[in-house]
């Protein structure tokens, strides 16, 4: 029920007449001729638009993160589970509520009278996939205590676009495994003309793809990796004094080792194998772009491609700190240039600023405070812009 649907088609009848007197009217007709007994659910499903101001109405408003608008989803059930020998009777009833669904979801009742509300999506904006999922719930459940008289499932999504749907990764790739799961189909039915492609296609956003070559040498680099890591903890360990052998053949332990020198994995938990283990090639999967987890390669095998491995531990970093702050000469600037350097952009006044509206807001005892005085502090780097290189894949559903 988009925005389409009160659009008027080139005979003169409303997208939704279309629908109802040509399409749904044809195939009642079919089956009352070969006198099938189908149970039949019908529902209409809609999204809606809304302001920022409408939160005011609504608390249940989601925010789109492509476009940042505002929306909900209706769902009106007409008829469910029924069974009717003949459908067509029920055509007038289908009328009816067309007539009264825009209404009844924008009117809205306030103590200066009734106001609209809202605005219909276009068709490929629906929420297409999640109606399809609400049919797969009620029908999840058939195989218990099942009628042996009606055998298969089968939706049937009447829309007025060309077959063309912008929907998320997540959730076309949740729908494409819960219909193949339970072994549904789906036929949709455009009401628009019949474009130069087969309908329908699935279009989301993803991040590029990277070729198989870049995901092999990911996967060799921090097979490398880990091979050197698990070699230098075989040498920290043979570092180890041995221990002590006692009187009578006994063995004592080595208290000069300290609990911290030793690794923290050494023990029963080194022995187990690792949950994500080395494979030598690619996965197929990872070629798809409906089934590749982007934040899997950016988390797990980019650094490794982009030489920016995992950061050393506190410890060395502390080690580290402290030489270097052992050999650096002390010195002491003189009161002026203290004051001058104070609002320079490493300064801690300068990262307090945007607590603060002014900086005679700024305590004084904050505004001497300098880098150097705080070696843990490091000066902000600037962040740059976050730029979406997601680019946009065309699915053709095989279910």
């Amino acid at each position: 029920m988009s925005e389409e649907m009160w659009a008027y088609q080139e005979d003169g009848n409303l997208c939704f007449e279309k629908a109802v007197n040509f399409f749904m009217a044809e195939l009642f007709r079919r089956w009352n001729e070969k006198q099938l007994n189908h149970m039949v659910t019908i529902v209409m499903f809609s999204r809606w638009y809304y302001n920022a101001r409408d939160c005011l109405f609504f608390q249940d408003l989601i925010i789109d993160e492509d476009s940042g608008r505002y929306y909900r989803d209706y769902y009106k059930v007409i008829a469910d589970m029924e069974v009717r020998p003949d459908w067509s009777t029920f055509l007038p009833d289908i009328l009816s509520e067309f007539s009264s669904y825009r209404r009844d979801i924008q009117e809205i009742s306030t103590t200066r009278g009734h106001r609209l509300r809202g605005d219909l999506s276009k068709a490929n904006e629906g929420n297409i996939l999640e109606a399809i999922n609400l049919g797969i719930n009620s029908l999840a459940s058939h195989h218990v205590d099942r009628d042996l008289a009606r055998t298969g499932l089968s939706t049937i999504v009447v829309t007025p676009s060309f077959g063309v749907f912008d929907v998320t990764k997540r959730l076309l790739r949740m729908t494409t495994e819960r219909m193949l799961h339970y072994g549904m189909r789906a036929d949709f039915v455009c009401l628009a003309p019949k474009p130069l492609f087969r309908p329908p296609v699935f279009r989301f956003k993803a991040p590029p793809i990277p070729s198989e070559q870049e995901q092999q040498r990911a996967l060799t680099l921090r097979q490398q990796y880990r091979a050197n890591e698990k070699r230098a903890r075989e040498t920290e360990l043979n570092s180890i004094s041995p221990l002590d052998e006692g009187p009578a053949g006994f063995i004592s332990p080595v208290t000069s080792v300290p609990a911290s020198a030793l690794p923290k994995d050494r023990g029963k938990a080194a022995l187990l194998p690792s949950k994500d283990e080395d494979h030598d090639a690619v996965d197929p999967i990872m070629l798809d772009p409906l089934y590749f987890k982007d934040e899997n390669w950016e988390k797990n095998l980019l650094p490794y491609l982009n030489g920016t491995l995992p950061k050393p531990s506190a410890a060395e970093d502390g080690t580290k700190a402290a030489g270097a702050a052992s050999a650096a000469p002390e010195t002491a600037p003189d009161s002026d240039e203290k004051n001058s350097e104070s609002l320079l952009p490493g300064s801690i006044a300068s990262v307090l600023l945007s607590n603060f509206d002014n900086v005679s807001d700024i305590p004084s005892a904050i505004l001497e405070l300098r880098t150097a005085d705080f070696p843990t502090f490091a000066q902000p780097k600037p962040v740059p812009k976050s730029s979406d290189r997601r680019i946009v894949y065309c699915y053709f559903p095989y279910w």
